[in-house]
């Protein structure tokens, strides 16, 4: 389902997928329990709160974030490139692809064990150490 809104509202329960990509949104309520995908790329969003537990894709890069909290135990793959971020803290133990690109982040500690992509170029970053055995992409 994709809304071309700057507001979402009044989402349907049962959505396991969102597509609310290139808009105008600068905050996200309120989504539904049952989602898994959220695609809010191309929008002007600063923080992402509250995201659904069942939650396993998030894709919220080219935005305006500065720091990501309590993302979802579930999440597998997380893209945040092109944001204004400093720091990724606490990562779920299940995420498996993580694009973090073009931010501004000055280091990369307690990636999670089972991380098998990581994308992190353009940041501020002057030393990657202890990098997970199992990553197959740098």
């Amino acid at each position: 389902m994709r809304y071309n809104k700057s507001k979402l509202e009044n989402l349907p329960a049962n959505l396991t997928t969102l597509d609310c990509s290139d808009n105008q949104i600068t905050k996200l309520e309120n989504l539904p329990a049952n989602l898994t995908t959220l695609d809010c790329y191309g929008n002007i969003i600063t923080k992402l709160e509250n995201l659904p537990a069942s939650l396993t894709g998030l894709y919220c890069w080219i935005n305006q974030i500065i720091k990501l909290e309590n993302l979802p135990a579930n999440l597998t793959t997380l893209d945040c490139d092109r944001n204004q971020i400093t720091k990724l803290e606490n990562l779920p133990a299940g995420l498996t692809t993580l694009y973090c690109a073009n931010n501004e982040i000055t280091k990369l500690e307690n990636l999670p064990a089972g991380l098998t992509t990581l994308y992190c170029w353009n940041n501020q970053i002057t030393k990657l150490e202890n990098l997970p055995a199992g990553l197959t992409t740098l």
